[in-house]
């Protein structure tokens, strides 16, 4: 989706993975830290995390991508999908 500033992103509200189960939401915002991927406000590029309170519940999550090109909020997503997958 593309905004009137520019800035483009996707986003999901059902993101699911049995891994996140075992984690909190601190955990989840500290490997998302880690990892380079949470939003920057500088450069208007990253992830943001939402819907965390079923994290350990159902292993579910929500989070936007966002950045300056629809192609580089893809890339981010797509970065974000495998990191979250792999906790």
């Amino acid at each position: 989706v593309t905004t009137r500033a520019g800035f483009h992103y996707t986003a999901t509200d059902n993101f699911v993975s049995k891994n996140l189960m075992k984690r909190s939401p601190a955990e989840v915002i500290a490997a998302v830290k880690k990892a380079g991927l949470q939003f920057d406000p500088k450069s208007n590029t990253g992830i943001v995390l939402h819907l965390m309170g079923t994290i350990r519940d159902s292993g579910k999550l929500g989070f936007t991508a966002i950045a300056s090109s629809e192609k580089a909020a893809d890339k981010v997503y797509a970065r974000a999908e495998k990191l979250l997958a792999s906790l």
